[in-house]
C-alpha cells in the first residue's frame, strides 16, 4: 500500500502541474502543522488527520470545514493537492 508520502510524490511529477495549481484558500494563507509523510494514503483517514491537528491548532470549524469541501470537490489527486497545500511540516 502507498503511504501518502509516495501519493505525493507521484502528484508533484504529475507533467500537467496540477499539484502546482492548488492554491491555499486563505489569505493569508493558512497552514496546519501536519506532517503527511508516513500517514495511510486513505482518504478520509488524511481529512481526520487534518481536521483533528487544525483543530488542535485553533482554526475554526468553519476554516476547516472550507478546505474539507474543496478536498471533497474532485479526485483523490486534488484531495491530496489541497491538504499539501494547507500543511506545513512542524
Amino acid at each position: 500500500m502507498k503511504n501518502a508520502f509516495t501519493q505525493l510524490q507521484t502528484l508533484s511529477n504529475n507533467k500537467q502541474g496540477y499539484y502546482s495549481m492548488v492554491q491555499n484558500l486563505f489569505s493569508p494563507p493558512k497552514f496546519v502543522k501536519l506532517t503527511l509523510v508516513g500517514l495511510d494514503s486513505n482518504a478520509f483517514f488524511l481529512m481526520g488527520e487534518f481536521r483533528y491537528r487544525a483543530k488542535k491548532q485553533g482554526w475554526t470549524d468553519a476554516e476547516i470545514d472550507k478546505v474539507i469541501e474543496e478536498c471533497e470537490s474532485r479526485d483523490y489527486q486534488h484531495l491530496l493537492a489541497t491538504l499539501q497545500t494547507h500543511c506545513i511540516e512542524p
